[in-house]
Parts: structure tokens; sequence; C-alpha cells
């Protein structure tokens, strides 16, 4: 009977020594696992470096091909020119050493000798911008031309909605939204940023507006002279010449023959 005590003690005291390695050993894993250098922090922290390296990869691509183009012109890469980076999701500031941007969710810096550096994951969500042509049709050089810009964010609010340098503000309709007028061709920028200091920044190109037809009286003679007219409108846009003498109408048609 002592024996049979003596077998279950020791048993018991064996169990215990078990659990207890058992718990170590548990201990020891979720420490390898969870642990500041464990294997699910070493893990995501390699995740996170790989995404920033493709992130780099992509925006040095997108600037070797701004470059690219700029040398095709006979001219260098400039600052201003990283805007173009809008092409592929991306908003820069292009002032100031080094620009910052953010691109995809992540804040990126781009230095003098345009190498890109890959910050931080940004929080908050970036807001939605449209930029939206509201004069249609052709429109004489120097006239206005209406742009409507709209920007919306559900996380926050928006704080800045701003345009590049040859638009400003005509309306003022509300925060989230604003009428823009320009006079001149070329590529314009809307920005919109939020509270949470996300931005957004689409590019819009104008070229529907023409300059104003030239008229030049030659080969004057006895009742007859030529009218030169030179504009760069295309025939189907011109819907009728006139001419007129003392403010009178001598002469309408659809077609320059016959003036």
């Amino acid at each position: 009977m002592k024996q049979e005590k003596t077998s279950k003690g020791i048993t018991l005291i064996a169990l215990v020594i078990t659990i207890i390695i058992l718990l170590i050993l548990a201990g020891i894993s979720i420490a390898t696992l969870t642990g500041e250098n464990g294997l699910l922090n070493k893990s995501q922290v390699a995740k996170e470096e790989t995404i920033k390296a493709q992130l780099k990869e992509e925006l040095e691509l997108e600037i070797s091909n701004i470059s690219a183009e700029k040398m095709l012109q006979g001219k260098k890469i400039e600052r201003n020119d990283l805007k173009e980076l809008t092409t592929i999701g991306a908003t820069i500031e292009t002032v100031g050493l080094p620009a910052e941007g953010e691109y995809k969710d992540y804040s990126f810096e781009v230095d003098e000798n345009y190498k890109v550096e890959i910050i931080s994951k940004l929080k908050g969500e970036k807001p939605q911008l449209k930029v939206e042509l509201l004069t249609s049709g052709v429109t004489i050089e120097g006239e206005e031309l209406e742009i409507k810009v709209t920007a919306t964010v559900t996380d926050g609010i928006i704080e800045v909605i701003q345009a590049s340098e040859g638009a400003t503000i005509k309306e003022e309709i509300n925060e989230n939204e604003k009428i823009f007028k320009v006079t001149q061709n070329g590529i314009y920028y809307f920005k919109a940023k939020s509270n949470t200091g996300r931005s957004t920044i689409e590019k819009l190109e104008i070229n529907t507006m023409k300059k104003r037809p030239e008229v030049e009286i030659k080969n004057i003679g006895y009742k007859k002279f030529t009218v030169a007219i030179t504009c760069d409108y295309s025939e189907e846009l011109i819907t009728e010449y006139r001419y007129y003498i003392n403010g009178e109408l001598k002469s309408s048609k659809t077609t320059r023959r016959g003036m």
C-alpha cells in the first residue's frame, strides 16, 4: 500500500514538472512569435520594407521617364516637372528641398538628385477630387473658361481646394466645391487637402482656346481687293464670313470662296 502511494506521488510530481516545462516552452514560443524581435514582427517589418522598395522603384522609374521626355525636348528635368507624377496617382509639393509627397498611402521625399525615399504609411482617407470643364466648345483666347472642382472625404473635412498658377477662383460654392477660371491654354493642377493632412492632385489640360482671327486687306485695285484671313480654326468650326463697308453688311458667305 505504501508503494502504491509513493508511485502516485511520483506521477503527480512528474505531471506538475511537465506542465511547468510546457508553460515555459509556451512562453518562449509566444515571445519568439510576438516579441519586438519576434517572427511575426520581423515578418511585418519585412513586408513593410518590400512595399517601400516597390513604391520607391515605381516613383523613380516615373521620374526617369519624365527626365527622358525633357531630354527629348532639349531640356533638363526641373523640380516643377515632378507634378507629372500625378499621372501615376502621386501627390507632391514641388516647392523646397526635399520635395514632399504621398503615393499609395505612403509619404515620400525626392532629394536634389531626384532620388526617392519612402518615409512612412499615412493614416486617414485620401480625398476624392473631381475636375470638370464647364465651358464647352471653342473659346477665344483671353475670354474666361470655367472649371468646376469638387472634393469629398468621409474621414474628416476638406480644408483646402487650390489651383496652380493661371487658374483663379471665380466662385466659392462651399468648402467642397469651387469654380475656377482660366484664360489661356495649358496644363493646370488642382489640389484638395483634408484636415488629416492627406491630399490629392488632379491635372487638367486645356487646348480648346483659339486666337482671334487676323484679317488683312491686300491687292487693292479698281473695284476689287483681297481679304486674307489667318486663324488656327479648322474649316468646320467657321460658320460664316462677313464683310462690311462703313458699317453696312456687303457680303455674307459660309465659305471663304466668293468673298
